[in-house]
């Protein structure tokens, strides 16, 4: 019996009756005292002291037991996990004495079985003995019966080598009787030709008789008849050369008329060329002269003497369509472009006339046909371009002549590709620059990267630029100063990339990012 946990239980209710007298000792003497804590009456001061006095005791008694016993150490410190793994141990225990029971079941089932295996050993041993003597009686006669197979084996042997003797004569009088046969074909062959070479040998020779008769009669025409010819043929010659001399000129003159000829056929088809795009220049003024003219009819001759509003081929306003739009569709757009176009005009200063608004469509003239083209005829075809169109366009107006301020602004509309040219985080350019230079010469440095680099990308992308511009975007100057500061910071040189803030479409508006490493 583990007498320990009586002896710390017995400890525990001693120490509480210990506790009981030095709090109630301690508990009289404050309230003798009439102490005050914290505004506490003494009462309940006393009562504090008494709390704490025995709440101390205690403390000292456990950290006293725990230190002296390793037992009550282990069991404060583990506490029920201690108990839980006492319990599996305990069940491990009874675990392995079951397992222990089921083995000793299955050692003497073993045991049985081996006691079988040794009966049933010693029966094949007896058998292997009676087998072993039959063995003895069998490889004497297996003895005798090599010895005859051997004798037969030499017999066999030596019939195999006068077989194969034979096979090869056999073979050689086979390659002798085919080579003869060979031989026999080939003579038959060049007997068949010489026969046939002697039946024709005849037939020439007859044919030869025949036509040598004929030649010899030929032979007397013709001499007669080239001693005629070469009479002629000198006279011929003489024409020849003759002939000769005034083809060389003939051919002189006529390579000098050709040369002639082709120059002035190439300043005819440059001056052609010249006539037809002067024409075409001088249809367009014309065109535009006749336009104006109906245009500035339309506003009553009103004086010109204002500031400028917008150049002829200025963008006045621009708006981007999806792909794939219904008619409908189309013309909403058309109408916001027509109405962001009004208030850009507005802002600068356009005013309505009696016929016209501050921004539209004027009246056109076919240069073919010289027939008018209405304003509602242009709108249409617009709306079809766009409802035609299975992807992205940009809708395009722009001012068909000089505008001034206090008059209307008469618009072209154009209809463009808007496919996309950036994905956002792509890099359009960049460049390397000595961040140790003077502020003069970084800036330069980032000025070129902006103003050449990326205007060249831009422009070789297709990038829309502002009718009437070159502006493709616009990186405003505290964004450069921003960049020179990172710049000159790093103090030494540096690879500056431009790339795109966002993805871009051919007509928006390209926005900047700087990226340093």
């Amino acid at each position: 019996m583990d007498l320990l946990p009586i002896a710390f239980l017995l400890l525990f209710v001693l120490l509480g009756g210990i506790i009981a007298v030095l709090a109630d000792n301690v508990g009289r003497t404050l309230g003798k005292k009439r102490l005050k804590i914290w505004k506490l009456r003494p009462k309940h001061t006393a009562q504090l002291g008494t709390f704490i006095m025995g709440a101390l005791i205690s403390l000292f008694t456990i950290i006293l037991v725990t230190i002296f016993s390793s037992d009550v150490r282990q069991w404060i410190i583990e506490g029920r996990r201690a108990v839980q793994q006492r319990n599996q141990a305990l069940g491990d225990l009874k675990g392995a004495r079951n397992e222990l029971g089921n083995v000793r079941t299955e050692l003497d089932t073993q045991s049985k079985q081996i006691d079988k295996l040794d009966k049933d050993i010693r029966a094949k041993t007896k058998q292997v003995q009676e087998q072993g003597n039959k063995l003895v009686t069998l490889n004497s006669k297996i003895t005798g019966l090599q010895e005859a197979a051997s004798k037969a084996n030499s017999t066999i042997n030596r019939l195999d080598r006068e077989r194969a003797a034979t096979q090869r004569e056999l073979n050689s009088q086979k390659s002798r009787l085919a080579a003869q046969q060979a031989q026999l074909t080939k003579v038959q062959v060049q007997l068949s030709a010489a026969r046939l070479a002697t039946q024709q040998e005849q037939a020439l020779a007859r044919t030869a008789g025949e036509q040598k008769e004929e030649t010899d009669k030929r032979n007397l025409a013709l001499i007669t008849e080239n001693t005629n010819l070469e009479k002629g043929i000198s006279e011929l010659q003489e024409d020849i050369k003759r002939l000769s001399a005034d083809e060389n000129e003939l051919r002189i003159a006529r390579d000098r008329a050709k040369e002639d000829l082709d120059r002035a056929q190439q300043q005819l088809t440059s001056y052609q060329a010249q006539l037809d795009t002067a024409q075409q220049e001088l249809q367009a003024i014309i065109h535009q002269v006749r336009q104006a003219q109906g245009f500035y009819a339309q506003i009553h001759g009103q004086s010109r003497t204002e500031p400028l509003m917008y150049q002829f081929g200025e963008e006045v306003a621009r708006v981007p369509v999806e792909g794939g739009r219904s008619v409908a569709q189309a013309q909403d757009s058309l109408t916001t472009l027509l109405r962001s176009a009004r208030i850009a005009a507005i802002a600068r200063g356009a005013k309505r006339s009696e016929s016209l608004q501050e921004a539209g469509i004027v009246e056109h003239t076919d240069p073919i046909t010289q027939e008018p083209i209405t304003p509602q005829q242009i709108e249409r075809q617009i709306v079809q371009q766009m409802a035609s169109s299975k992807t992205p366009v940009v809708l395009l107006a722009s001012s068909s002549f000089n505008a001034f301020q206090g008059e209307p602004v008469s618009l072209e509309l154009q209809v463009l590709p808007n496919p996309m040219i950036y994905t956002k985080g792509q890099v359009l350019a960049e460049t390397v620059i000595d961040g140790t230079k003077d502020e003069a010469t970084i800036f330069k440095q980032i000025e070129d990267l902006i103003s050449i680099q990326i205007r060249e990308r831009a422009q070789k992308d297709k990038i829309i630029a502002k009718l009437g511009s070159d502006q493709f975007g616009e990186v405003t100057p505290a964004e450069i100063f921003g960049l020179m500061s990172k710049v000159k910071a790093v103090n030494r040189t540096i690879r500056v990339q431009a790339i795109a803030a966002s993805d871009t479409r051919a007509a928006d508006l390209l926005k900047l990012e700087f990226r340093l490493r």
